[in-house]
């Protein structure tokens, strides 16, 4: 098991054997950082998931393919170019993955859309400039005191601040703050609801 750790901006996923020895190590490691850097653990924010890694092959999506091949046949538009009807397999691959395990797909996530919420809860952090070490850290170094909503895109930023500040643009419609200070989010239809990022 080489993957042992990923580590978020205040999140960390830790991976180990499902053994008793292992959770002790791992449970002996977080008491040992505690006690060095004064951080402790959050455990109502702490889940623990059991599970096994599964190597696909071929046969797990033949059905997959066979319900691509069946959509791609039954297309009036046979005519297509070769490349086109590669473009025309991978747009259908792709929408039949992400479908729930239901409906014949693999039930997975689109990472596009989760690297997007991962990045507005991030900036809702900042938009809130609740006290944190990140939030501290992010201020000083990256913001330098501005407000994130003063910052302007540089031809020299990185493609991740780049795509940080697109995402901060795409919300500003939705973002409201109250008489109170307190930061709300607004649906299309004009809601305004909390917006809680420890549910995301």
């Amino acid at each position: 098991m080489r993957l042992t750790h990923v580590c978020f901006a205040d999140d960390l996923l830790v991976f180990l054997h499902g053994d008793v020895n292992s959770v002790k190590v791992i449970k002996q490691a977080l008491e040992d950082f505690s006690s060095v850097s004064g951080l402790f653990p959050n455990m109502n924010k702490t889940n623990v998931f059991f599970g096994s890694l599964k190597r696909l092959g071929i046969a797990d999506y033949k059905e997959i393919i066979d319900k691509i091949r069946k959509k791609i046949d039954n297309w009036k538009n046979k005519h297509l170019s070769y490349a086109g009807r590669l473009q025309l397999i991978a747009s259908v691959a792709w929408e039949v993955v992400y479908n729930p395990k239901n409906q014949g797909g693999l039930g997975l996530k689109s990472l596009k859309e989760w690297n997007d919420v991962l990045l507005i809860k991030q900036l809702w952090k900042l938009i809130e400039k609740k006290d944190s070490l990140w939030f501290n850290w992010v201020n000083l170094v990256k913001l330098k005191g501005k407000s994130i909503w003063k910052i302007e895109c540089k031809q020299s930023d990185n493609w991740g601040r780049k795509y940080q500040l697109k995402m901060r643009d795409r919300i500003k419609d939705h973002v409201r703050e109250d008489n109170d200070g307190m930061v709300n989010w607004v649906t299309n239809s004009g809601k305004i609801v909390p917006y809680n990022t420890s549910q995301v």
